[in-house]
């Protein structure tokens, strides 16, 4: 159902854009979209990883396995993130641009 809505939703945007196409809107759309994905990755970060969490300071070899592990464990779903990320922005061009190309 949202893939239907954003394929309409593309398609109504695309033909307002393909209207009043400029350079002036080209850099405003582009300086709009710098600020929302600085905001949304703000937020995710705030809301996932700038939690401020006191431990004791304490070496012994459970402690430090157990923060190893954990380390080990946030790194593979990072990498996982940054592929899936890699992924999905390549696919949205490539679909992006193959409409562009239709339309024309």
């Amino acid at each position: 159902m949202g893939f239907i809505a954003l394929y309409i939703t593309g398609n109504i945007l695309n033909g307002i854009y393909q209207k009043y196409n400029s350079l002036f809107l080209d850099i405003s759309l582009f300086i709009i979209s710098v600020v929302i994905a600085y905001f949304t990755a703000n937020k995710l970060h705030q809301t996932y990883y700038a939690e401020e969490q006191k431990h004791p300071i304490v070496l012994e070899d459970s402690v430090l396995e157990e923060c190893a592990y954990e380390g080990m464990r946030q790194s593979r779903i990072e990498s996982n993130v940054v592929i899936l990320s890699f992924l999905g922005a390549v696919v949205s061009f490539i679909i992006f641009f193959q409409l562009i190309v239709l339309n024309r």
